[in-house]
């Protein structure tokens, strides 16, 4: 029995110990393999030291210069001038083992994952050379990839580098300032002076800048910085860096005092709101910073449109009403798909802003329902323009009541009607049959394929414009434009090409490709729709009609939330966003005014009659008629036709004699429908009971609803009865649309009458008559 325990006993001390080799041997395995694949991976960083000669450029679509960066020969600074409080204050808040780690601090590294391995973030241990490996050569994603491949990086740097040449990098490449890296530049813009005549405080206010420059930018913030600044001086002091008197002196200098602060009224950089798109547009295609590394950016820009824009923007060819209203727009070159001007805002002064053209995010509102519902609904659901549609009191499937603008419901509408007076019962309906039948996930996959869907879930909600965070300007003109291109969404570019200054090396060129999101026709009928709205002046569009050039165009209007209305005291019916979206055939024009943020005791909001709504439909209209070359009209696709279709009726009905012009559309559909000529008004025969008593006639009728035709309705009125009563030579006539009827007199024995169905307002067809006698005559 001792023999066996002891053999079962040794048997699982083998397993324990393969089990437990294995947990050792699998993780280090996969991990050696994960890292020699990350090393194999990543370039050997090379670095252009003293860059005195080039320096990125940006050029025009037709190769014009239109913005240099700036001669980095009187910006760049070598290690020897660099002064060594700087250096200290760098190191002591930084890394402060800098000058003894390989790249790398083992000790930093483990405390950070084990804070890390409690939390959700990937945080903290980088040291100078990481921090420059990311600067130059890695995004700015917080991820376990991206913190291998930073240490990776500066192991490799230095290997190649001394540790004098890394801080010369350092602080050349680095930002200091959120808009231009370096050292020097920082300097200039902040203390007016060269960095070997900083002073202590001064020092460290612009090494504390390096956590987070656009949060502590002292210009903005300056207690922010001056806190930071604090934080330094107390690693320095700690450090033994500085004395006790020198820590006390520079705590007590503010941050405030000793900026210097810009000018005024600075100028508007010409073309900077493009430019500064360009600088993400670049990071994004390249991860490559235009600052540190020379380029030749070949953009799309239309120098002379620009121009005209920024004048807009600057309010020298516009005359705003109220300085606190912002506004945003992207203008798209429709065959290309290129995005040629935009307007980052109102006040565009300095670089890489918060661009309202690009960075922005707001609810598109009522301009999604065109290029969304109701270009699906013509292409899956066989909808043109004349299909009736139904405004009524309407609710989400889930019980949730909907509601117009107004709380004003129409009845019957066609779909362009439905369109112009943007109800949104109609579209939410449409939306629903469209859930329907093609699922949730066709409906987010089409936002998706062109550019509309942000990172919420699809809900209805969408249908109105109702999303988490919004759609930029330039996604929304870039979305339009599509349908003018005939359903080829193209995504929108601002750069060309990209080419090294140093090496000739193209390093990106734009090779878009469009890809089809709708049918030519579907997109056509949209287009036409939106046409006619404009031409025909629904909810004040016809504002933005350009004589003799075709315009397409939808408004949207993004109300405030109800808690911000309570919280600031705004009526019911305050908006915060006005959207004019348009396009000719050569150009789609987003245009967005509204405001940043509520302001307490400001009107940052648009009211009832609010003549600062119209700003957007105005800008829109002054550049497209600055722009846009007359004469010129959309393709009509070869698979549709253009029909005069009755106005109201379910199905596609040629008119009778019976149809008024005013009841008939022209209206385009898809070829190979097949059309009837609308039906004669069905008149009844009729069999009154007719009571006789002594002062008086009663009539009792059928009713006729089972009769009443409803296009015949709208144009002719109610279908009713027509009652002529001749009583002793006096003759009336009295139509009714209820089932009883009662006529006074003196004598009912001598009272004539002759009774006939009818439409009220159709006097030349009746139906058949009962008549009691024959010199009765015909109503009149």
């Amino acid at each position: 029995m001792k023999n066996i325990l002891m053999s079962r006993f040794k048997r699982f001390l083998k397993l324990f110990c393969s089990f437990f080799s294995l947990v050792i041997f699998i993780p280090t395995f996969v991990g050696t393999v994960f890292v020699l694949t990350r090393i194999n991976n990543l370039n050997n960083p090379d670095i252009v030291k003293n860059p005195e000669i080039n320096y990125s450029k940006f050029y025009d679509k037709n190769g014009n210069l239109i913005k240099s960066l700036g001669d980095t020969k009187n910006s760049y600074i070598k290690y020897e001038d660099i002064p060594k409080t700087l250096i200290d204050a760098l190191v002591s808040i930084e890394d402060l083992s800098f000058f003894e780690h390989d790249g790398f601090d083992v000790k930093r590294i483990s405390s950070s994952l084990l804070n890390n391995l409690m939390g959700k973030n990937i945080e903290g241990a980088s040291t100078i050379t990481q921090q420059l490996s990311k600067n130059l050569f890695l995004t700015s994603e917080k991820t376990m990839t991206r913190k291998i491949d930073e240490l990776l990086l500066s192991i490799k740097l230095e290997n190649k580098y001394s540790k004098e040449e890394i801080l010369e990098f350092y602080f050349n490449m680095v930002y200091f300032d959120p808009v231009v890296p370096g050292i020097v530049n920082a300097c200039k813009k902040f203390f007016n002076k060269y960095p070997s005549v900083l002073t202590l405080s001064e020092c460290a206010t612009i090494v504390g800048l390096v956590k987070s420059p656009s949060n502590l930018n002292p210009l903005k913030y300056p207690d922010r910085a001056d806190e930071r600044k604090n934080v330094v001086l107390g690693s320095m002091l700690k450090n033994g860096y500085i004395s006790l008197d020198e820590y006390k002196q520079a705590k007590n200098t503010l941050v405030k005092d000793i900026i210097n602060t810009p000018p005024q009224n600075e100028a508007v950089n010409d073309y900077q709101a493009y430019i500064d798109c360009c600088y993400k547009e670049i990071q994004r295609l390249t991860n490559l910073d235009p600052y540190t590394v020379p380029l030749r950016v070949e953009t799309y820009m239309d120098s002379n449109i620009h121009s005209y824009v920024d004048k807009i923007s600057s309010g020298e060819e516009y005359k705003f009403i109220d300085n606190n209203q912002q506004i945003g727009l992207a203008l798209i070159e429709n065959e290309t798909g290129n995005c040629i001007a935009l307007s980052g805002g109102r006040n565009y002064v300095g670089e890489k802003l918060y661009n309202r053209a690009y960075d922005m995010r707001r609810g598109p509102a009522s301009t999604i329902k065109p290029i969304f519902e109701y270009a699906l609904a013509f292409e899956k659901l066989d909808y043109n323009s004349n299909t009736t549609l139904v405004d009524e009191e309407t609710f989400y499937p889930n019980g949730e009541s909907l509601h117009n603008a107004g709380d004003s419901y129409y009845g019957d509408l066609s779909l362009k009607e439905a369109l112009g007076y943007s109800k949104n019962t109609t579209a939410i309906k449409t939306l629903v049959k469209l859930e329907e039948q093609l699922g949730d996930e066709y409906l987010s996959d089409y936002l998706k394929s062109i550019n509309l869907m942000d990172d919420s879930e699809f809900t209805l909600s969408y249908g109105l414009g109702g999303m988490k965070y919004g759609v930029s300007p330039l996604n929304l003109a870039s979305a339009y434009s599509m349908l003018s291109r005939g359903g080829i969404y193209v995504n929108p570019s601002l750069i060309k090409r990209i080419v090294s200054i140093d090496t000739g090396k193209t390093i990106y060129e734009d090779e878009k490709e469009g890809k089809r999101v709708l049918s030519d026709e579907a997109a056509f009928m949209t287009t036409d729709v939106l046409t006619n709205i404009v031409e025909e002046d629904y909810n004040g569009l016809g504002k933005v009609k350009i004589n003799n050039v075709k315009i397409a165009a939808k408004t949207g209007t993004g109300a405030y939330d109800s808690n911000t209305i309570s919280k600031y005291g705004y009526p019911k019916n305050a908006d915060k966003d006005s959207w004019l979206c348009g396009y000719s055939k050569d150009y789609t024009l987003s245009v967005w005014s509204g405001f940043d943020m509520p302001i307490k005791g400001e009107k940052t909001y648009f009211g009832s009659n609010d003549k600062r709504r119209n700003t957007s439909k105005e800008i829109f209209k002054k550049i497209m008629e600055k722009i846009n070359v007359k004469g010129r009209s959309f393709t009509i696709p070869q698979d549709i036709v253009q029909i005069d279709l009755v106005k109201y009726a379910d199905g596609y009905f040629l008119p009778n004699g019976y149809i008024p012009s005013n009841f008939i559309n022209k209206t385009y559909v898809k070829k190979g429908n097949e059309y009837d000529v609308y039906p004669f008004p069905i008149l009844p025969d009729i069999n009154p009971i007719v009571f006789t008593f002594d002062n008086k006639l009663s009539f009792y009728l059928e009713p006729l609803e089972e009769y009443e035709d409803k296009v015949y309705k709208k144009i002719y009125g109610s279908l009713g009865y027509f009652i002529t009563i001749n009583d002793n030579g006096n003759k009336t006539v009295n139509f009714i649309t209820g089932q009883n009827f009662e006529y006074y007199c003196q004598d009912p024995s001598k009272v004539k009458y002759e009774i006939k169905s009818g439409y009220e307002k159709l006097t030349n067809i009746y139906g058949s008559s009962i008549i009691n006698d024959s010199t009765i005559l015909t109503p009149w």
